[in-house]
Parts: structure tokens; sequence; C-alpha cells
């Protein structure tokens, strides 16, 4: 509505591309961690199963449900990726499927909270200029950073627990 009628066709690719964009936030998350870790093989072996998926599905998927096929075709070949680097990540630092929602809970609270307020910002502040967009920009780290840091207070500390975590697990030098 934004751009306009021209742009209403694709609405319907939103939805698989915003989580096609999760899911590749979470590979973007998890594959330092796994280099880090000496895991360099599954990496790698995830980027092939990825490339050799989508490659595969694409033109099948596009037949089948037309430009809706494409982000469909992503969104598999992302899966896949993902649910073997996770499996390797749960195996390796022997988390437990629990903590990783527990922990993850508090930035998506956090989001949300920041999509409310820089969406009030935006009818209390007229979007003008470079001042306007730093001004947007600070205010929506504070707002972020307090989010995590009442909801993390709220929910029992988990961000708090997994950063000391990182610290001692993922970050030790042998």
């Amino acid at each position: 509505l934004l751009y306009g009628e021209r742009w209403l066709p694709i609405i319907p690719l939103l939805g698989p591309l915003i989580v096609y964009g999760v899911v590749k936030t979470i590979e973007y998350l998890l594959t330092p961690i796994l280099l880090g870790a000496g895991h360099s093989k599954i990496t790698t072996l995830s980027i092939g199963v990825q490339g050799i998926v989508m490659l595969s599905t694409m033109l099948p998927l596009i037949h089948m449900y037309g430009i809706m096929g494409v982000p469909y075709s992503l969104l598999l070949s992302v899966i896949l990726a993902v649910s073997t680097m996770g499996i390797v990540f749960l195996r390796t630092f022997h988390v437990r499927l629990e903590t990783i929602v527990s922990i993850g809970v508090v930035p998506v609270l956090a989001a949300l909270g920041l999509c409310f307020a820089l969406y009030e910002w935006m009818n209390i502040v007229p979007y003008h200029g470079v001042i306007a967009s730093i001004s947007m920009s600070v205010y929506a780290i504070l707002v972020y950073g307090m989010l995590v840091y009442i909801s993390d207070r709220l929910l029992g500390k988990h961000v708090y627990e997994s950063v000391i975590w990182m610290r001692g697990n993922a970050f030790r030098r042998n």
C-alpha cells in the first residue's frame, strides 16, 4: 500500500520471505559459533545442501505454485541447512532446546516492543532529514536495550546467563 497499487501482486511473496529472513538470521548466528568450535565441515556441508536443494526444487516449485515457488524453494533449502547446523550446535555445546527457546523469547519480546515504540515515534515526530534519522536511531537503540534488560529481568535473567555461558564455553582458548 505504501508504494501504490502496482506492488499489490507481490504481497503474497512477503510471508515466506519474512520467514526465510528469520531462518537465515539463525544461520548467520550459528555459522561463526560452529566455525569457532571446529565444525567447518558442517558449515560447508550446510551451504552445499542449501545450494543443491534450492537448485533442485526451484523449477518444480515454480511449475507447481508459480512465482510463489521461488520463496518456497529458498525457505525449504535454508530450513534443511539450519536444522542440520542446529542439531550439531545442540550436540556440541550440550544445550537443551528449551534453553535456546527461553533465551530467544527475550529478544523477540524486545523487538515487538521496539516495533510498537517506533510506530508511535513516527506518529509523534515527523520524519525529515538527517537529524530526525539520527534521533530515531538513538531512540531505537535505547528502547531496545531497555526492553531487553527489563524483559530479561522479568523472565529470569536468561540472556545474562547465556552471555556468561558463552564467555565460559564458546570463547575459551585451548
